[in-house]
């Protein structure tokens, strides 16, 4: 292992931090994105417990707490990343809109502009409605579109709310689709 004091373990930080801090304004989190970071964070630990040594109890508890480090951080990656990833990602909403949708006419619209992810994973196909009033026209286009709205945005639009079905959630984001018109009732 180099020498303390030639820029090595600094080095490393950086590399260990880099991903993550990079992708976590993205608001798009992904297991994979903490993959670069994985030597890094090997590294140091190995340089950690080389350091330490073999005497006295001081430092076997830290060379048992360096051995404990990595096993929690990669039980965190595999169990509880896994876990928040989804509040964050777009792909099973919109996964559900291609599985749903008959026709490539049926939009999939956002009110603002939709994440990174939903982008990505619509293949840019994801149509934005800026405001409220924007939404207008999805409902009169006679298509049953889909529209991706947070729980507060849906609480905002008395007027289109029964008009709306869901279909599945991801966090605080709910997929709808536009109800079927009622049948006209034969005389």
């Amino acid at each position: 292992m180099a020498e303390a004091d030639d820029g090595w373990r600094e080095y490393l930080w950086l590399w260990l931090l880099a991903s993550p801090l990079f992708f976590t304004p993205a608001r798009n989190i992904l297991v994979t994105y903490v993959l670069p970071a994985m030597p890094a964070f090997a590294l140091l630990v190995a340089s950690a417990w080389t350091a330490v040594g073999d005497e006295g109890r001081r430092n076997a508890i830290t060379k048992h707490w360096g051995f404990l480090m990595p096993v929690l951080m990669a039980g965190g990656v595999l169990f509880v990343l896994p876990g928040l990833a989804p509040k964050y990602s777009h792909q099973a909403l919109v996964a559900e809109y291609f599985a749903r949708r008959q026709s490539p006419q049926e939009a999939l619209v956002y009110l603002g502009l939709p994440p990174a992810s939903a982008e990505f994973y619509a293949r840019g196909r994801a149509a934005t409605a800026g405001t409220e009033a924007l939404l207008a026209p999805y409902f009169q286009d006679g298509r049953r579109d889909f529209f991706v709205l947070t729980d507060d945005e849906l609480a905002a639009l008395p007027q289109y709310r029964d008009r709306l079905v869901p279909l599945a959630r991801s966090g605080h984001w709910q997929l709808l689709q536009e109800a079927a018109a009622p049948a006209a009732a034969k005389p």
